[in-house]
């Protein structure tokens, strides 16, 4: 009898009997596989990029041009109309979430570079990019200078006139004079770390995780019970804020030490991420809030001028009032 046992490459025949000999069609197919080289991997080069959504982190305003930063890149809005009417964006390298006017050009802070954009007709132009060499937290422009601040260097810094405030992410913020030349004149000391800093006639806000400091002179008068992420001056002592959460308020400064709070008003929550003021931007009596997912929120407050309300209580057929 003979084997009933398929033949393989390794296989021998009894002594005896015919050495068997390999399958042609298993030959063919081994002969195939290891003759042939490895199929290439597909290549995939990026043709088209486009952003999926806008969301606003910061805001600018130059005469009727709105600028914002939208995390893509950098968009441009017509605020002739109500409300402003998307005219151009651009995309930038890095996550864009700082945005600066000054000497006729934009500057952006996108991740690790500073971006300079300038507008020409309808359209945005990109001119160039610069490597800061770490994250870029904050940018002042001046008429003669560019201040740009980074984690490697400062934390966080603000303009009021002449006057450069520099905060360190630490308890302390260093005061410089920028005309003519810079020149360190003081240093003042916050209660807890400063995380951001703004600065509006005089009045210092230094700003932790918690709250924020109000410093006149080097001196601390006081504070508010939210950190103050943004600024927009309005009319007088009478400032626009927003902080981490979805509400705008409007603060009196007359009396630094005793702030009043003359409007809030918690804006409609989005679908997103980001659900918080970025930015606020005032001119023209109108209130521009860069709030991320939100988008931006556009307010008449051409008539929110003093007296301001305060509150008020019904009386039945109250004639006469002193105090």
């Amino acid at each position: 009898m003979t084997e009933n046992v398929a033949p393989t490459l390794s296989r021998r025949a009894p002594a005896g009997e015919p050495a068997p000999r390999p399958r042609p069609g298993l030959f063919a197919v081994l002969t195939f596989l290891l003759a042939l080289p490895a199929l290439p991997q597909c290549n995939f080069t990026p043709v088209f990029s486009d952003q999926f959504r806008s969301s606003i982190l910061d805001l600018a305003i130059d005469g009727n041009d709105l600028w914002a930063a939208t995390s893509y890149g950098v968009a441009l809005y017509d605020r002739s109309v109500d409300p402003p009417r998307l005219v151009a964006a651009v995309a930038v390298p890095g996550t864009t979430h700082l945005l600066r006017l000054g000497n006729g050009v934009a500057y952006a802070g996108s991740g690790n570079s500073l971006a300079v954009l300038r507008k020409n007709g309808r359209a945005l132009q990109l001119i160039r990019t610069v490597d800061a060499g770490a994250p870029v937290n904050d940018i002042a422009v001046t008429t003669l200078a560019l201040f740009v601040a980074t984690r490697n260097g400062l934390a966080q810094y603000t303009l009021d006139g002449s006057t450069l405030y520099v905060a360190r992410g630490d308890s302390t913020v260093d005061v410089f004079t920028i005309s003519p030349i810079v020149q360190h004149t003081g240093t003042i000391v916050a209660p807890s770390s400063v995380t951001a800093i703004h600065a509006h006639d005089g009045i210092v806000f230094a700003s932790t995780a918690v709250q924020t400091y109000i410093f006149v002179a080097g001196n601390n008068v006081g504070s508010i019970p939210f950190s103050m992420t943004s600024l927009a001056p309005l009319a007088g002592d009478v400032s626009f804020a927003g902080s981490t959460d979805r509400t705008l308020r409007a603060i009196d400064f007359t009396i630094p030490g005793s702030p009043i709070t003359l409007f809030r008003d918690d804006l409609p929550p989005s679908g997103g991420t980001i659900n918080r003021v970025t930015s606020v931007a005032t001119s023209g009596g109108r209130a521009y809030v860069g709030a991320g997912d939100i988008g931006i929120v556009d307010y008449d407050v051409s008539a929110f001028t003093a007296p301001f309300p305060m509150r008020s209580t019904a009386f039945a057929g109250a004639t006469s009032i002193v105090s």
